[in-house]
């Protein structure tokens, strides 16, 4: 193992497995580290752009955005529970797991916990397809909940 500068291979001999390799590190640390880094700055503290991009909605706006997923959430349960066949209920109760699990899974991505999925928050995020199976679905709770 050489100390000298001089004696080590420069980086214009790599071969081009070598490159290759470096390349796809060079990658990696981009993706995976820089974007963490860049959200602190030299005293480890975030930058406060980063907060105000928390609180655009503001605490209340968050609470009450959590608050309807939940009411939703707890009430397609309740119909579940409340169906008068059993395929009525394991269809409801589906629903509502499905919608719980995407307002998890947007959350924990938003919040930088779990990696990029591309799931949208139900009834708010942009998706058109997705919009409409959302809407389907509700339209599924409300005709078993009214079928009681």
């Amino acid at each position: 193992m050489a100390t000298d500068i001089d004696e080590r291979r420069p980086l214009t001999d790599l071969t081009e497995e070598e490159r290759l390799f470096l390349d796809s590190v060079a990658a990696f640390a981009d993706e995976q580290i820089r974007p963490h880094v860049a959200e602190m700055d030299e005293q480890g503290q975030f930058r406060q752009d980063l907060i105000d991009q928390f609180f655009e909605l503001g605490l209340m706006g968050i609470a009450v955005i959590i608050s309807l997923f939940s009411v939703l959430i707890i009430r397609g349960i309740k119909i579940a529970l409340d169906a008068s066949d059993l395929y009525s209920s394991y269809l409801a109760l589906g629903i509502s797991v499905l919608l719980g699990l995407q307002v998890v899974i947007n959350m924990g991505v938003v919040m930088g916990l779990l990696p990029t999925k591309g799931l949208t928050l139900p009834l708010l995020s942009y998706g058109g397809s997705s919009l409409l199976v959302n809407m389907v679905g509700i339209g599924i709770l409300m005709s078993i909940s009214a079928r009681k």
